[in-house]
């Protein structure tokens, strides 16, 4: 995986290491020897996955901006404005809805802590998932 896609890349070290063949004809993957059958997903908009830009401390009963990255799922998407749904990470940890842009170099959700003690988001953590804002 990379910051700019969250999908699997399969490197030609990999694919010469497990002595891959792709069969395409039939829609697989012979991976050591074993047939792995591949799926197609029809896609116009991609949903990104909404993960913490570096690591967060959010003190007790406060709330903070964090820094999240929205990496592309299909980088042959239309550009768009996506929207987290509020949601509850951990008890008393919560993460409002936020409209973020395509960009995400400056996106950030705010999360509020609601608990008794200090809660932390580790970098790379996995927030919720963004959906495209219709216009």
């Amino acid at each position: 995986m990379t910051d700019g896609i969250d999908k699997v890349i399969l490197g030609y070290n990999f694919l010469k290491r497990y002595g891959c063949h792709w069969l395409c004809d039939e829609c697989a993957l012979v991976v050591n020897s074993r047939k792995c059958m591949l799926k197609h997903r029809n896609t116009k908009a991609k949903v990104p996955r909404i993960y913490v830009r570096s690591p967060v401390a959010v003190p007790a009963d406060c709330s903070v901006n964090a820094p999240v990255k929205l990496p592309m799922s299909n980088r042959y998407a239309v550009a768009a404005d996506w929207v987290s749904e509020a949601t509850e990470l951990r008890p008393g940890l919560l993460v409002a809805r936020t409209l973020m842009p395509d960009c995400d170099k400056c996106a950030t959700v705010l999360v509020i802590n609601v608990s008794r003690r200090e809660q932390f988001l580790r970098s790379d953590l996995c927030l919720d998932s963004a959906v495209p804002v219709n216009a």
